[in-house]
């Protein structure tokens, strides 16, 4: 999970994006780009090439959110290798058109 404004300040953060996406795209990992405040969301897509970004629905969010991944880990660990694990609900984000 990749949680920030959309406006890195790190040098090769382009670099970053391109190799986190490539990753995913080998299914060597999965991303989830998460947007807050007046998140730059186009710049959190380039880390993901499997999914676009979600935004939190407000600062008062994060509890919801970090909710919904324990669970969500929790129902990938129990599951077998190669089976396709149904995620809760996503109450916490909106998709930003």
């Amino acid at each position: 999970m990749l949680v920030g404004d959309g406006q890195p300040t790190d040098r090769g953060w382009e670099q970053a994006a391109a190799e986190a996406a490539a990753e995913e795209g080998r299914n060597g990992v999965t991303l989830f780009p998460i947007g807050v405040d007046k998140a730059e969301m186009a710049t959190l897509a380039r880390f993901s090439s499997a999914r676009q970004p979600m935004k939190l629905r407000s600062i008062d969010q994060f509890g919801e959110l970090f909710s919904w991944l324990s669970s969500s880990l929790s129902a990938v660990a129990t599951s077998q290798p190669g089976e396709q694990v149904a995620l809760p609900p996503v109450g916490w984000a909106v998709l930003d058109p």
